[in-house]
């Protein structure tokens, strides 16, 4: 954080470290059963590559300012709802199952999303 925006606040720059932290750890710990053990690799968590908190954060964050830039141009984007349909699970909404659906989402957009 401190390498790539060293033009803002320290406070800012902070806050957004925290952010990325915060989700990384949450996306890496949604993606194992309450019953598994696992052995918590920092580097895998803080990664932006890869099935990532970091990377889904990165990859919204991208996505509103495409759209932002669209709307100051007066442009907008065909309704994409229809190419994600809702997820029916059955009775199965365990956090496990709730990480995994947030991950294909990014992925199918990072093709457009060149920076």
């Amino acid at each position: 954080m401190d390498a790539r925006h060293v033009e803002k606040p320290a406070a800012e720059r902070q806050r957004v470290a925290e952010q990325i932290a915060i989700g990384a750890l949450r996306y890496f710990l949604l993606k194992f059963t309450r019953t598994s053990v696992i052995a918590f690799d920092l580097q895998e968590a803080l990664s932006f590559e890869g099935e990532t908190g970091p990377y889904v954060q990165y990859a919204a964050v991208r996505a509103r300012n495409i759209l932002r830039k669209l709307e100051e141009r007066g442009e907008t984007l065909p309704d994409f709802a229809p190419s994600f349909p809702p997820r029916r699970w059955g009775g199965n909404c365990s956090p496990k199952i709730s990480g995994r659906c947030c991950w294909p989402r990014p992925r199918s957009i990072q093709p457009w999303m060149a920076p």
